[in-house]
């Protein structure tokens, strides 16, 4: 029986790796050794499901490698609550269920027109008659 996924070779991946020209720049932008840092790439190709390792910095390593200020927990507190609320935004809307029961309102009856007979006959000879004079 063959393997259905073909094996990785890890000196393609080290040599593929070494060729591309932004390596070098994200090694030393990571301050990492270059062959310990394809030495990653390689062994995370070969194995997609390990987990990287993490390590702990001081703010003030932070700062200086990366010339970033940390956030506080406050600040991490109050972007987490509005990308929260971002996320959800679309579950919202300005309607809310009524707190009481509807009332129904009697039908309201339309008051007649009246028509005043010299009103419309001044606007009827405004409108009509001169139509090329200003009103």
């Amino acid at each position: 029986m063959s393997d259905p996924k073909p094996r990785k070779n890890p000196e393609e991946i080290r040599r593929k790796v070494l060729e591309d020209p932004t390596t070098a720049e994200i090694a030393a932008a990571l301050e990492i050794p270059l062959e310990k840092y394809v030495e990653g790439v390689v062994r995370f190709a070969m194995n997609p499901a390990a987990l990287p390792e993490y390590q702990a910095m001081s703010d003030q390593e932070i700062q200086k490698r990366f010339g970033i200020t940390p956030m506080t927990n406050e600040q991490i507190i109050k972007l987490f609550d509005s990308e929260v609320e971002q996320a959800t935004i679309m579950e919202k809307t300005d309607f809310s269920n009524p707190k009481a029961k509807l009332v129904a309102t009697p039908e309201l009856e339309r008051p007649q027109a009246t028509v005043d007979p010299k009103l419309k006959a001044e606007l009827d000879k405004k409108l009509g008659g001169n139509k090329g004079e200003k009103a």
